[in-house]
């Protein structure tokens, strides 16, 4: 039998070509480029190609009568060669199949009009055309051909199951088989000869050729059901895989991509339809080179400020030729919410320090207090020790004030609302925050209306927190604005809004932007916030516009409740 010729269009595999293998199938040739391919090529081949991904869509433009094409792999081992050649046999053959199936099923004979065989054998996929397209004058078409090369026929009639022909036509036809597909009868043909009376032996050959055209569709017909079954399953298989959110390639042998889906396309910032062929990109050759064939890998990645877990799986392929999966996970969520809850332990641990420290100057502070109290009393207003005394005695009641705010804010509160007045809460956050707003030559200003009677109904402990975050949020955009221009002038004003039945905190700032709603929105600080006015039932509003960030936060009164 002669070989099928396969061609390996390379200049590498050329200059060595002495050590390229063979096969018993084929006849495996090489050729340094196309040009010397187009010369070596015999009237009427229709080549079977192996060559690179750019040779070979050139081949196709050059060729358009190529049989089948298949990338060379990167490994040019001889085992990995002669896996290739075989992928391009059964490309090859299976095109066959199905062309010669078009010329059987429409061109009513065949190339040429002839068959080569009335049995019809191997038409794969072919015949089934016919007969799934439910087309009885094509199907009679190829039996009266199939018939006639054996015997002169005039006519051929199909009729389906369980329909037979009528009793007055039945003398016109001097042969009818059944046709069975799949174990099941089907239809029944019924075959005119010109001769009204022909030989036994043709009309027995005639017979056995319908017969056995008849078991070639039952087969393609299995066949058909196969592949329409493999199609549907690939098709469920690459909508799947396209679906999956980690970014997910298969590669070949040599690390080269075979099948990428659509993560995969958007993580390596290569279109969907030209990974084919290509290097994984986003992982040297190297590395994953380095890495061994034939347990999983795991080890870390870093990629557009993003933290990557990439995994690289081999795959035994029944031919023998590795393949991998080539994963990656984001684990960037993961991370920050471990950052988050080890900063969430921080700001507990530096609470209990605050706390404790609080108290140490708390002590020291009152007896300052007490003893400058009592050398009030002693001295004469008006004199110049008087007057130091007084100013003795301001300083530390302004020093235990921001104690007990500082202990306000880290001690455990009580879950007790009572009404409040939000002026309270919002000037004993910004004296905590004030030497902070001095470092930074920050602007403050405080509200310059107190809302008398419009209290809320509020825990006063956890509404301070929620301010002093708030604050130290607008303070930190300031910094950061600050650190990129030394002679910006910072601002952060305050202002009481009232409306009906809700009291309107507004913050403004012109800090930078991006710190505030990217940076430090997603802390654990900002969160904690949020959580609290959740619990009062409360609003948070954020807004910028031109320079200027804005912070909205919306309390109920006392008498409306949460």
């Amino acid at each position: 039998m002669e070989r099928e010729r396969v061609w390996i269009v390379s200049e590498e595999l050329y200059a060595r070509r002495d050590s390229v293998p063979q096969n018993r199938h084929a006849e495996i040739l090489l050729v340094k480029n196309l040009d010397q391919l187009r010369e070596k090529l015999v009237e009427g081949e229709r080549p079977v190609l192996l060559s690179s991904l750019p040779i070979l869509t050139k081949a196709r433009e050059d060729f358009p009568r190529m049989l089948a094409g298949q990338l060379l792999p990167r490994d040019l081992s001889q085992e990995k060669l002669l896996f290739a050649v075989r992928s391009a046999l059964q490309e090859a053959r299976l095109a066959h199949d199905l062309e010669a199936a078009e010329n059987i099923a429409w061109a009513g004979g065949g190339i040429n009009g002839q068959y080569e065989d009335p049995s019809i054998e191997h038409l794969g996929a072919s015949i089934l055309e016919l007969s799934a397209a439910r087309d009885k004058e094509s199907v009679e078409d190829v039996i009266f051909h199939a018939s006639n090369r054996i015997c002169p026929v005039r006519e051929v009639k199909v009729v389906a199951y369980p329909d037979t022909a009528h009793s007055r036509e039945m003398d016109l036809y001097q042969l009818a088989l059944p046709i069975q597909l799949q174990g099941q009868l089907k239809a029944h043909i019924y075959v005119r000869f010109e001769a009204h009376d022909p030989a036994v032996e043709l009309s027995d050959k005639v017979s056995e050729a319908i017969l056995n055209l008849s078991d070639a569709i039952g087969l393609a017909i299995e066949r058909n059901v196969m592949i329409t079954k493999a199609e549907e399953t690939k098709t469920v298989w690459e909508a799947s895989f396209d679906a999956v959110e980690d970014p997910v390639a298969i590669l070949d042998a040599g690390y080269l991509i075979l099948r990428g889906n659509r993560a995969f396309g958007r993580f390596a910032n290569i279109p969907l339809v030209k990974l084919l062929g290509r290097e994984p990109g986003v992982v040297p050759l190297e590395t994953l080179s380095a890495l061994p064939s034939d347990i999983s890998s795991e080890w870390a990645l870093e990629r557009a400020g993003c933290h990557y877990r990439a995994y690289l799986d081999p795959i035994k392929d029944p031919l023998g030729a590795g393949r991998f999966v080539l994963r990656f996970h984001d684990i960037s969520q993961e991370r920050n919410l471990t950052e988050k809850i080890l900063a969430k332990e921080q700001v507990a641990e530096l609470g209990i320090l605050v706390g404790s420290v609080a108290h140490e100057i708390n002590n020291p502070i009152g007896g300052v207090l007490a003893i400058g109290q009592i050398l009030q009393k002693d001295l004469e207003a008006g004199t110049p020790l008087r007057e130091d005394i007084d100013n003795i005695v301001m300083a530390a009641e302004r020093c235990r004030k921001i104690i007990q705010t500082m202990l306000s804010l880290v001690r455990k509160a009580d879950e007790e609302k009572a009404p409040l007045l939000v002026s309270e809460c919002v000037q004993a956050a910004l004296d905590l925050l004030s030497s902070e707003a001095k470092r930074l030559q920050v602007r403050v200003r405080s509200p310059e209306v107190v809302l008398g009677e419009n209290k809320i109904l509020a825990n006063r402990n956890r509404l301070l927190q929620v301010f002093f975050h708030l604050f130290q949020q607008s303070l930190l955009a300031l910094s950061e604005r600050k650190e990129r221009q030394p002679d910006f002038e910072g601002f952060l004003r305050v202002d009481f809004i009232p409306g009906y039945g809700n009291v309107e905190v507004r913050i403004e700032d012109n800090g930078d932007p991006v710190k505030h709603e990217y940076e430090i929105q997603g802390s654990i600080a900002f969160t904690v916030a949020k959580m609290i006015l959740e619990e009062h039932e409360a609003g948070y509003f954020f807004t910028k516009h031109d320079s200027k960030n804005s912070q909205r936060v919306v309390l109920h009164e006392a008498n409306r409740g949460f």
